[in-house]
């Protein structure tokens, strides 16, 4: 669970590297201009602040690796899920490297935080899974997962992601106040028309596209309650960080994009893929006997 708390913060603190501008206020790696400590500069600081709260996060990543290795390691969905995030953690000390050397490349900044949102979801589910066995949950007997309710799941992973991108992809642009003070269309306009208000209203679109995907994949949670009863309180939190999310979008929007709600509408999008995330691993865990159920329920 710490680990899942840093990640969160980690993310977070990104996304104030982003906003603030503050991804080549240390033009160097690892270190800032060739120092331990970064000089008193704003974007230097917020950006070693970053640095240093990853590498403490990484150090109980690998921490949580051993654990798993002394105590669960007959436990395979502990062992893959964290031989997978500590692939995600190496990748993402390389991209660090590599986005700050190419002097933010907008592909290389989406692929940074694409990886740091896949390795918060297997410490989420390295959670979960730890949960479930601290909880004495048995697998036995739990009503198996419609395909429908699993593709779902699928659709919505999928993108709740590309919205996180593609938002992502929309600051690193600078198309983020390419459509004015006007929402939810653009100047007016559902066309834009030029490559920044494309951007910008691509982000919204798929925002748009991925709402009933997303209150489709909490109903199917809420429906499978029966397997692990905390996922019917897990699709309400689920849906009410995501109505938060819109709103906070909306009134970003109306206040000019000021960096505090810039700040809190990536924490709250964080918010959002970890509840999400969190949603699907709980129902996937203990799961039954692998029989179908009825689709559609």
């Amino acid at each position: 669970m710490t680990s899942v708390i840093f990640l969160l913060g980690l993310i977070i603190l990104g996304g104030v590297v982003r906003i603030t501008e503050s991804g080549l206020g240390c033009p160097d790696w690892p270190f800032c201009y060739g120092k331990i400590l970064p000089p008193a500069e704003f974007k230097a600081i917020v950006e070693y602040s970053h640095r240093f709260v990853a590498a403490i996060t990484g150090l109980i990543v690998v921490g949580t690796g051993v654990i798993i290795w002394l105590r669960h390691r007959e436990d395979r969905r502990l062992t893959a899920a964290f031989i997978l995030a500590f692939v995600l953690l190496v990748v993402q000390v390389m991209l660090g490297w590599v986005t700050v050397r190419t002097e933010l490349n907008e592909w290389l900044v989406m692929a940074h935080l694409a990886v740091a949102e896949s390795l918060l979801a297997m410490m989420l589910l390295i959670t979960v899974v730890g949960w479930m066995r601290y909880r004495g949950v048995r697998e036995e007997g739990a009503p198996a997962i419609s395909k429908t309710a699993r593709n779902t799941f699928i659709g919505a992973v999928a993108l709740m992601l590309g919205v996180m991108l593609s938002g992502a992809y929309t600051q690193a642009t600078g198309a983020t106040g390419a459509c004015g003070d006007s929402w939810p269309l653009c100047a007016g306009s559902i066309f834009p028309d030029t490559f920044l208000t494309g951007v910008h209203m691509g982000h919204r679109l798929l925002t748009i596209v991925a709402v009933p995907v997303l209150v489709a994949a909490a109903h199917q949670a809420y429906n499978l309650r029966d397997r692990t009863p905390v996922l019917s309180q897990i699709a309400t939190l689920f849906i009410a960080l995501f109505v938060a999310q819109i709103v906070v979008g909306g009134i970003n929007v109306m206040v000019g994009f000021h960096r505090a709600t810039n700040v809190m509408h990536v924490a709250v999008a964080t918010f959002v893929w970890a509840a999400l995330v969190l949603m699907v691993a709980a129902a996937y865990v203990g799961r039954g006997d692998g029989s179908e159920a009825r689709d559609g329920g």
